[in-house]
């Protein structure tokens, strides 16, 4: 009652109810408020449960088995329609062996049954490859294979692509191209599909597809197949995007992960054809190529090795003329135009069709390698054990640079994958190179070890932190410190069967040598050295793979010579 009565009195007095009083624009605002909570809900939720739906999507057999290679890619803002419902793509599945592109589920589950990618042969009666058309979704440097003219201008889907020479053609041109394909200008070095025969291989948990068996296509009389050998991890995970890109080129089955299988499995079937002259661009560091070079050792039909440096030294890229480093970046034409004016733009990205060429009219270059084995004597008698076996392709060493790239490797594992980098691992050098300046860890190294060359014992006449075992013209990122001078009676050749020994008195020495303002000591050349670790340990590595060694004898002698590929350098 005392209640009503207040209310009677408010309202005798012009004083609105709260009732009244209340804004309907406040409950407008307070709904939108809770239907944008609950949408950023449900989009958070829906990005959580994304991966697991669309891992569970590539896994359905349907999908899996198609041929096709879908991978989850963004296409905002990048002019591409659907294959299927052609509509606007802005997110969805791409294959990255045809590049057919689909925007969801539905499409996804028709392309895998309805289109099928590259891989799967067709041929004509005298099995004779056909051009792989897709349609539409071309890019803007293909220009018509008949009329020279640009094509995909308009929107939609239009024009076509095929996906094994490369050639983009007009909706109304494309009758005037032959049923067959000649896979393009590099057609020696991509394998037909109806010539080869797949099986699965590398581990349980990672299979990767790889040949079985392979013949020579009929319409090639100089067949060169090109095998892309690839480390995703390496170049900052550049890697994945270069295998990516090759198997838009080449076979899917000439592209391969390093750390899935095994290269000398993978390339057994080379034995059964010594005829073919295949080829091997490695895209990773030093550490990659040493890794390779030790799978295929056993193959009686070695390929020759080219190089694509994606890791941070480079040394054995440097000499070879496959330059310095590379950030992984390709395109797949000669040149970019641009559109409207067919001005030849400045492309700064790697030709896929140049590297290939260059990958053929490379020269053979004979590299020596050699057998690194270490002996630690037993504890409780005087027999020598075998403990470890290690391959020098560029260089071995011991002291203060096997000391920071030690703390180096032991730093980087711990770093985030999404924040590794060239620049990181260059800084992390820097970092323990400094710190060495004062603790000093392997000073006095020549009271620690004996070094005998060629049966030879050597006395060193000064304090040295280091000692190196150089194979290659090139150490530490590019350093030339074997420098001729005119009739130099110890010239660096590569299959000389021969090595050179240098030795630096610190960390400091090192960064002066980088620079070019000091030389290292230079103490000869062998074919064969021993190097006894007498009392502590000390800290060894070899081509860029550092541990800490106990007190052991290590014994440096040769192992074989691996076929590298020079790149000829054109005026």
């Amino acid at each position: 009652l005392q209640n009503s009565s207040k209310a009677l009195e408010r309202r005798a007095e012009g004083i609105p109810s709260k009732e009244e009083m209340h804004d309907p624009l406040e409950d407008v605002v307070s709904g939108i408020a809770i239907a944008g909570a609950v949408a950023a809900s449900l989009y958070g939720l829906r990005l959580i449960l994304a991966p697991i739906r669309n891992k569970s999507v590539l896994n359905e057999p349907s999908v899996a088995k198609s041929g096709h290679s879908w991978v989850i890619e963004p296409f905002f803002n990048k002019g591409y329609f659907c294959s299927i419902c052609e509509l606007n793509l802005t997110g969805g599945y791409s294959c990255s062996h045809c590049r057919l592109r689909v925007d969801d589920v539905p499409c996804l589950h028709l392309a895998s049954t309805e289109k099928s990618c590259k891989v799967n042969p067709k041929t004509t009666s005298a099995r004779r490859l056909k051009h792989h058309w897709v349609l539409g979704n071309l890019e803007p440097d293909d220009f018509c294979a008949i009329c020279d003219e640009p094509c995909g201008e308009d929107p939609g889907l239009n024009d076509f692509w095929c996906a094994w020479c490369c050639r983009a053609v007009h909706n109304d041109c494309k009758r005037e191209l032959p049923e067959h394909c000649d896979r393009g200008a590099h057609g020696r070095s991509i394998i037909p599909p109806n010539c080869v025969t797949l099986r699965k291989g590398g581990s349980r948990n990672q299979k990767e597809m790889v040949i079985e068996t392979l013949s020579i296509p009929p319409d090639i009389t100089d067949f060169t197949p090109i095998f892309v050998v690839c480390n995703p991890k390496s170049g900052s995970g550049a890697g994945d995007h270069v295998m990516k890109m090759f198997k838009t080129v080449l076979h899917p089955c000439q592209i391969m992960d390093v750390t899935r299988c095994n290269m000398g499995s993978c390339f057994r079937f080379l034995d059964e054809h010594p005829e073919i002259n295949a080829r091997i661009l490695i895209c990773g560091g030093d550490g990659t190529i040493s890794s390779v070079l030790n799978d295929i050792e056993g193959l009686e039909n070695r390929p020759s090795i080219a190089i694509l440096p994606l890791g941070t030294g480079n040394d054995l890229s440097r000499i070879l003329n496959w330059g310095t480093e590379s950030d992984g970046r390709f395109a797949l034409k000669e040149a970019v135009y641009h559109l409207l004016t067919k001005r030849q733009l400045i492309d700064h990205r790697l030709k896929i069709v140049n590297l290939v060429t260059e990958i053929q009219e490379a020269e053979i270059q004979p590299l020596d390698r050699w057998r690194i084995a270490i002996e630690t004597e037993r504890k409780m008698g005087v027999d020598k054990v075998e403990t470890r076996v290690e391959t020098m392709t560029n260089y071995f060493s011991m002291g203060v640079d096997a000391r920071v790239t030690f703390g180096m490797q032991s730093t980087r594992s711990s770093v985030p994958k999404s924040l590794s980098s060239r620049m990181i691992n260059k800084l992390l050098f820097f970092s323990y190179g400094t710190m060495d300046l004062f603790t000093r860890t392997h000073s006095n190294l020549q009271n620690k070890i004996e070094l005998t060359m060629d049966g030879k014992k050597h006395v060193f006449t000064e304090p040295i932190e280091g000692l190196v075992f150089l194979n290659i013209q090139c150490w530490g990122a590019g350093v030339k410190v074997w420098r001729e001078q005119e009739n130099d009676e110890e010239p660096q050749i590569l299959n000389d069967k021969k090595f050179e020994i240098f030795a630096v008195r610190s960390s400091f020495h090192i960064a002066k040598l980088q620079v070019g303002l000091s030389s290292p000591i230079r103490i000869g050349q062998a074919s064969e050295a021993t190097i006894k670790v007498l009392n502590e340990g000390i800290h060894m590595q070899s081509d860029g793979e550092a541990w800490l060694q106990s007190p052991s004898t290590v014994t440096i002698t040769h192992k074989c010579q691996a076929q590298m590929l020079k790149r000829v350098n054109k005026k």
